[in-house]
């Protein structure tokens, strides 16, 4: 037997438990052939001649005292003997024999406890949240003061966990729903919501109400409103927060950078899911998508992707490879390229659902407050004047490739004969040695492509081969320095061409 049980073992029955007749040696002696692997249950029951059925006689097993005490009293803690087909002690929910505590194994099925304990614990949490609550009211934003995106996320909330209690809401029915754990993240952090005084201590991870401070899963508590306005008390508020009534005018900048927003997170989710076969679930299409946007529309980026999905021999060649997203992604490219013709017979308008691109924030901004049901037909906004952009992580790449370091001015221009300020950079001359280049990498790349040299996309490519040294990359701030120090140095400038 796995559990070391000797005549001094303080065991435990429950009151209707038929095993607590037998003696030491007999009980002993049926745990013995009970977690035997050669006897069957059955065989166990009829040997000892017991009135119960095979699926009972797991639920009569005694209990034995384990490690762990009471967190109320120090008192020792018992857990039952576990079944034959997973016999760990160490799965086992814990209960206190004195006050009746337990503490409930990860697996468990219960996560409260009842005790008594417990119970005045719970109380006393309450008392306090609330009034931490009451404490914090007067801090309360105003409605009226939000910005448009922190309505709409506010309303597509309200409205999808259909709440209709301003201090006592929750997503527990929604599971690990990205978008709706997004949402209620964004509002938390802009202290649009707040954890509901009606929240138990169970419900957070950790938390130290004197500091106010809680550590906790967004899905896994209830929440409140943490907004005010004047005139309206809270069910009134609600309701305005729920079914907000405005207008949203797309010449504004931030209006329109949230436009771009919604659509680019629900096609990025939809892409995601619908290829996360081919794909890890940390990829994002964020920058493909972004860069579909500038001349499709989403319906047509949906119609793409989907067309792929159900292109059966191509979806298996790419499975088989290791391109993943990349692979996806210049697929789906490709066939938003193809000419109107191609692209009509090779994407059927009618296999596709625009539904799945719907969701509470699509709903809110463009359904009931701008009044674009078709949003999905529509090419996405930019903002007016405004400059396109590469995703951070491209410019981080970029970032990483220079040198800002001005400390290393002074020795890169000793020496040098003459400079001359060229449209790719700086040219510094030297007596004995190659003409080095101070410039960007971009700059370097746009005069390559400019000169004809960089004819396949996936070769390397080299400004060197027309004769300069590069040892490096250089920030602006850099170049404009390293111009002036030469110029106080009064080195020689000259005109050169390249």
């Amino acid at each position: 037997m796995k559990f070391n049980i000797t005549p001094n073992t303080n065991i435990y029955f429950s009151k209707s438990s038929p095993l607590q007749q037998f003696d030491f040696e007999t009980l002993h002696n049926l745990l013995e052939d009970y977690y035997s692997k050669d006897m069957t249950v059955t065989k166990v029951i009829k040997k000892y001649k017991l009135q119960m059925r095979t699926r009972d006689l797991s639920e009569n097993l005694p209990y034995i005292e384990v490690k762990q005490k009471c967190p109320y009293d120090d008192s020792a803690m018992i857990a039952q003997l576990p079944s034959k087909n997973y016999p760990y002690i160490d799965t086992q929910d814990n209960i206190c024999t004195v006050c009746g505590h337990q503490i409930f194994n990860k697996n468990s099925t219960n996560e409260i406890c009842g005790c008594q304990n417990c119970e005045k614990r719970r109380q006393k949490f309450q008392e306090d949240m609330y009034r931490l609550y009451s404490k914090h009211k007067s801090q309360r934003l105003e409605y009226s003061q939000l910005s448009v995106k922190e309505k709409v996320v506010l309303a597509a909330v309200l409205q999808d966990l259909q709440v209709n209690s301003y201090d006592d809401f929750s997503a527990y029915r929604y599971g690990n729903d990205s978008n709706i754990s997004d949402m209620l993240a964004y509002l938390s952090d802009d202290r649009i919501i707040t954890p509901s005084p009606h929240n138990i201590p169970e419900d957070f991870n950790d938390f130290d109400l004197q500091e106010g401070k809680f550590n906790f899963d967004v899905m896994q508590i209830s929440w409140a409103l943490d907004v005010t306005e004047k005139g309206l008390n809270d069910s009134q508020i609600l309701k305005k927060a729920k079914y907000p009534q405005f207008s949203i005018s797309l010449e504004k900048v931030p209006n329109i950078l949230f436009y771009r927003e919604i659509v680019t997170n629900v096609l990025e989710n939809y892409l995601s899911d619908s290829f996360s076969l081919l794909i890890e679930k940390d990829d994002s299409f964020f920058s493909a998508v972004n860069i579909w946007l500038e001349d499709y529309t989403p319906r047509e980026i949906q119609k793409a992707a989907d067309s792929f999905k159900l292109d059966f021999f191509k979806m298996m060649n790419l499975a088989k490879s290791e391109s993943g997203i990349i692979g996806v992604a210049d697929e789906i490219t490709n066939r938003l390229a193809l000419p109107e013709a191609k692209k009509a017979k090779k994407i059927n308008n009618d296999l596709y659902d625009i539904r799945k691109l719907d969701n509470g924030l699509t709903r809110v901004f463009f359904t009931q407050l701008l009044d674009m049901p078709d949003w999905f037909n529509k090419l996405v906004p930019n903002p007016p004047e405004s400059a396109k952009r590469m995703p951070p992580f491209m410019l981080d790449m970029l970032l990483d490739n220079i040198e800002t370091d001005l400390t290393k001015i002074n020795g890169i221009i000793k020496n040098v004969q003459s400079y001359s300020i060229t449209e790719v950079g700086v040219c510094l001359n030297y007596s004995k040695s190659k003409t080095k280049l101070i410039t960007d990498e971009l700059s370097a790349y746009r005069f390559m492509k400019e000169k004809g040299k960089i004819i396949n996309d996936n070769e390397w490519w080299s400004i060197e081969d027309l004769g300069f040294q590069v040892d490096n990359f250089y920030s602006l701030e850099f170049i404009l320095k390293l111009i002036k120090k030469l110029r106080q140095k009064g080195i020689s400038e000259v005109l050169q061409k390249i």
